[in-house]
């Protein structure tokens, strides 16, 4: 999957480019506040949206592997159209700035076994009611953003590969992965969600010669966003009243999960010091925490 966004920059201008994935909006266990104060500060600070997979939960009746009644927020025979209307409404304040949306694995089940692909119906249902255009960025692809300075014809591009994730991640909250990707894809950002760990990794120099013949190296980065389920082992309960409540990932021994999104942020530098314009980006990652 390959998609193209063009951004209009004045020279010495900033982008911000906000990362998501693992939102899990229909989860009992979704930290909602969190997640809306996030996305509120895309739109206070201008920025642009993508989101990774994981939109969804759907831990559906018949999950047999992961549902139970604990992890059920609808409760209604048509529940997939139910919670695909909730998220529309969740993410439709803020569909201006989605530029893309991606399936995760919990949308890749759906679309197993019941056959339906729900990103393709949350989007179709953002772009209808909402005049905007959205990609559907597939389970992994790349990202080219082609920066624009306003009134000229100069523009620099910075590609993103990004791949929703695989695996549990383990101790090494999945940074084992960073060298296999960098060495089998060429980008200047890659990005994983999956495993709920938030990782802005700088370490990727490459060396290569350009396209007018001088070698240079240049950094890349690797990105980790990790979502908004609530992690609440630490919570107190009382299973003398209520009986134990089933935790999966209790019960599997996984570690603690972090919280947030990632912020890239771009900037486009003019240079006319050698008598013709030319532009360059510098990149900047950080977590997307208040």
């Amino acid at each position: 999957m390959y998609s193209k966004y063009d951004l209009n920059f004045s020279a010495g201008a900033t982008k911000k480019i906000f990362l998501f994935s693992d939102l899990h909006i229909d989860s009992p266990l979704c930290d909602t506040k969190r997640l809306k104060q996030d996305l509120d500060m895309a739109v206070e600070q201008d920025g642009s949206i993508f989101i990774n997979g994981d939109v969804f939960d759907f831990l559906l009746f018949r999950d047999f592997k992961r549902s139970t009644p604990t992890t059920q927020s609808t409760f209604n025979d048509d529940q997939i159209g139910t919670i695909i209307d909730n998220v529309y409404e969740f993410l439709k304040p803020y569909a201006d700035r989605i530029l893309g949306i991606g399936v995760g694995n919990h949308e890749t089940s759906v679309l197993k076994y019941h056959h339906i692909d729900p990103i393709k119906m949350l989007i179709y249902r953002l772009e209808k009611e909402c005049s905007v255009i959205i990609n559907h960025l597939g389970y992994t692809g790349f990202i080219r953003l082609n920066a624009v300075r306003q009134g000229s014809t100069s523009y620099k591009s910075y590609d993103i590969w990004y791949h929703h994730g695989s695996g549990g991640g383990g101790k090494s909250k999945g940074i084992m992965q960073h060298n296999d990707v960098a060495s089998n894809f060429m980008a200047d950002l890659y990005w994983m969600g999956h495993n709920h760990a938030n990782i802005a990794d700088f370490d990727y120099p490459i060396t290569y010669v350009n396209s007018k013949g001088k070698i240079e190296t240049k950094n890349r980065m690797f990105a980790r966003t990790a979502g908004y389920q609530r992690d609440d082992q630490h919570l107190p309960e009382d299973y003398k009243k209520r009986g134990y409540t089933l935790d999966w990932g209790k019960e599997k021994f996984l570690r603690h999960t972090s919280k947030g999104c990632q912020v890239l942020t771009l900037k486009l530098d003019r240079d006319q010091s050698n008598g013709k314009e030319s532009v360059s980006i510098r990149s900047k990652l950080e977590s997307g925490w208040n």
